[in-house]
């Protein structure tokens, strides 16, 4: 499914794609590492003290 969601976005005019997945989330980024994606940048959240 996500090889066919490359395939389409690419006859789109798509040169890149994006997403968000967890580091944690294992079987995700071991399955986009698969897919030939790799990791472009990265971001995190702030939580206010309470």
């Amino acid at each position: 499914m996500v090889r066919a969601a490359c395939r389409w976005a690419a006859t789109e005019g798509a040169a890149t794609l994006a997403l968000a997945v967890g580091r944690a989330n294992l079987p995700a980024v071991t399955l986009y590492q698969r897919l030939g994606m790799a990791e472009a940048g990265a971001y995190h959240y702030r939580v206010a003290a309470e």
